[in-house]
């Protein structure tokens, strides 16, 4: 099960974080909001991980490339260099760079996470309403509906 006690704890204890144009706070301090909002909504705890997961490769990304954590610092620029380093990115299970549904997965998510950031006043412009997740290709399912084998 998901555990989120330990996760939380620090998040509770201190002060709300400010609103826009106060002092900037990291990145994580807002997923911690965020997720804590999702808990209270009712999400699963497999979504909540996926969440907690993806949210936090945003985060790296924004630490190792000196990005601002202050989402009143970003811009449409920003966001899709992220996007553009997710379709660069290697896939652990695979050779190659991982699926376009990975990165369309990781951009759901974002998008969810920027939605709720403007919603509550960490953000002075809607980002989510810029940013476009990447297009997929699909896959063909065969359908059941003419059977290979016949039955003897």
């Amino acid at each position: 099960t998901y555990d989120r006690s330990h996760r939380y704890e620090a998040l509770r204890a201190r002060q709300p974080t400010p609103r826009f144009g106060v002092r900037a706070h990291r990145i994580d301090a807002f997923i911690e909001a965020f997720l804590i909002e999702r808990e209270a909504r009712g999400l699963s705890p497999e979504t909540l991980r996926s969440y907690v997961a993806d949210l936090g490769v945003f985060a790296q990304w924004l630490r190792s490339d000196g990005h601002p954590e202050n989402p009143a610092e970003w811009d449409i620029h920003l966001l899709r260099g992220y996007v553009a380093y997710l379709q660069r990115k290697p896939s652990k299970m695979r050779v190659g760079r991982i699926s376009a549904m990975t990165v369309r997965s990781y951009t759901s998510r974002l998008l969810a996470f920027l939605r709720w950031l403007y919603e509550e006043g960490y953000a002075s412009t809607d980002l989510a309403a810029k940013l476009r997740k990447p297009q997929a290709t699909q896959r063909v399912v065969q359908s059941l509906a003419q059977p290979r084998y016949r039955a003897s």
